[in-house]
C-alpha cells in the first residue's frame, strides 16, 4: 500500500511539474534591437555539432534575420543550463560568434557580417528560460 501512495504522489508532482514549452522557432523573438526575423525553421538534432550533442541537446533551430545586414542564427536548448555555460567556454569563435542565456547557446554562422554582435547580445538579453 505504501508502495503505491509513494508512486501516486510522484506521479502527481511530475505531472504538475511538466509544462507544454512551444516550439523553439516561437521562443526567438521577431525583433531584435533593429533586426527583423524573416524565416526560422527546426534544425535535426543529428546535424548539430558533435559537442553540442555530448552536452545534452534538447532540440535546435535556425532564424534568418535582416537589419544592417542578412544574418542566420542556430539556437541550441539545451537540456540544463550549465551545458550552455560549458558550450559557451569550449566554443571556438572562428566556429561562429556566440553567446547564451540559461539553457540557451546561440551562434552567428561563420563570417557573418560583423554588425551580427549586436544582434547576438540583443538575442542573448531576450532569451528567457
Amino acid at each position: 500500500m505504501l508502495r503505491w501512495l509513494t508512486f501516486a504522489v510522484a506521479l502527481i508532482v511530475l505531472t504538475a511539474c511538466s509544462t507544454d514549452s512551444k516550439p523553439l522557432q516561437e521562443v526567438l523573438p521577431a525583433t531584435v534591437e533593429g533586426w527583423t526575423r524573416t524565416q526560422t525553421a527546426p534544425i535535426d538534432a543529428a546535424s548539430a555539432p558533435e559537442l553540442v550533442k555530448q552536452l545534452g541537446l534538447k532540440r535546435a533551430a535556425s532564424a534568418t534575420y535582416t537589419g544592417p545586414a542578412t544574418a542566420t542564427v542556430r539556437v541550441y536548448e539545451m537540456n540544463v543550463a550549465t551545458s550552455a555555460f560549458e558550450l559557451i567556454q569550449k566554443w571556438r569563435q572562428q566556429d561562429g560568434l556566440a553567446v547564451y542565456n540559461g539553457a540557451y547557446f546561440v551562434v552567428a554562422e561563420p563570417g557573418s557580417a560583423p554588425q551580427v554582435s549586436a544582434l547576438l547580445e540583443g538575442l542573448r538579453k531576450q532569451l528567457q528560460q
